[in-house]
């Protein structure tokens, strides 16, 4: 039980009850300061949720959260959150990740072929040259 500086006497159920936050946010919000103007503020509905999910609104107007962003352009969670991070802008946003370039597309001299190891069996061979 928690008593504010408007003289009432609050738990961290009534506190979540009365403004819609979390536990983790409501405790934080009570061992930081007893003023009841604090505590008590009601969660702000700025952001757009879709269940637990933030949804961004790009450029363009569409609406995509961070998981939905990543599907899309086949990447990781932290890449489609950096990408948000750096810009809304929908065409940098949602342009397909960036393939790698596999070693059989990359023109090599004969030289730098013949001192590169491919697969498992190049590793033994390359061993044994070198003894």
């Amino acid at each position: 039980m928690y008593k504010l500086s408007d003289g009432k006497v609050w738990t961290v159920k009534s506190v979540m009850a009365y403004t819609g936050l979390s536990v983790s946010t409501v405790r934080g919000r009570l061992n930081r300061t007893s003023d009841a103007g604090v505590v008590l503020t009601i969660k702000e509905e700025d952001a757009k949720y879709r269940g637990r999910c933030r949804l961004y609104t790009l450029d363009d107007g569409s609406e995509w959260t961070v998981e939905d962003i990543a599907k899309h352009i086949g990447s990781t969670n932290a890449a489609a959150s950096a990408r948000l991070y750096r810009s809304r802008n929908a065409a940098l946003i949602l342009r397909p990740k960036m393939g790698m370039k596999g070693r059989d597309n990359i023109k090599l001299s004969h030289l730098i072929k013949e001192r590169m190891c491919y697969d498992d069996r190049d590793l033994w061979l390359l061993l044994g040259r070198c003894t």
